[in-house]
């Protein structure tokens, strides 16, 4: 991905609102460096995290390939509402992508989101939902492709209730998309064996 000047405009800002878990925000900001589309700036909304953890997230944004911030309040209890504000008001990217600092990103999500922008038109994300440190049993050496790296053991997580939504953080191609529209795992399943050639 090329990297995108500071005095370039960036195509989207992501804003990730974050507070304290600074393992899980280093998945993000690596996931992120893997961006097929590196058009986009990140901004770090803290609501509040300890001085060791400010300290760790500048150490990390000096590796980062593109361009981020790290905006901070004191922690006067939960005010997300209030950082992601300042965040948007800081923002330079045409486009505002929001994602919680715990979401590791797929390789197209900052692309996706970029395709489908427009005026008017608000679009949510996909993900996997897993117990709080799950990426420690996880292949991660592709941060945006933990899901694709770890289908199985995220399947066998999800019939044994550890994980929901596994269907969410699937990556459809297109055609599929248009055919599912939306529709629950059920419906996807009955639509794979209408398609399915002997």
């Amino acid at each position: 991905m090329p990297a995108l000047s500071e005095s370039v405009a960036p195509r989207a800002t992501v804003i990730a609102a974050f507070y304290n878990d600074i393992d899980t925000l280093i998945l993000l900001m690596r996931a992120l460096d893997e961006q097929a589309d590196g058009s986009f700036e990140l901004i770090i909304a803290d609501d509040g995290s300890r001085d060791d953890v400010v300290q760790e997230i500048a150490r990390h944004m000096a590796r980062c390939s593109y361009p981020v911030r790290h905006i901070w309040q004191a922690d006067n209890g939960f005010l997300k509402t209030v950082i992601l504000n300042d965040a948007v008001r800081q923002a330079r990217g045409q486009t505002l992508i929001f994602v919680d600092a715990d979401c590791v990103v797929q390789t197209d999500f900052v692309r996706d989101h970029l395709v489908h922008a427009g005026p008017g038109i608000m679009q949510t994300g996909r993900r996997v939902d897993v117990f709080h440190d799950a990426y420690q049993l996880l292949d991660c050496s592709h941060a945006s492709q933990i899901v694709r790296r770890n289908f199985v053991r995220l399947l066998l997580w999800t019939l044994r209730s550890k994980a929901r939504n596994l269907e969410k953080g699937i990556r459809f191609p297109i055609g599929i998309r248009r055919l599912w529209r939306g529709r629950d795992w059920g419906s996807w399943v009955a639509i794979s064996r209408l398609t399915v050639r002997t």
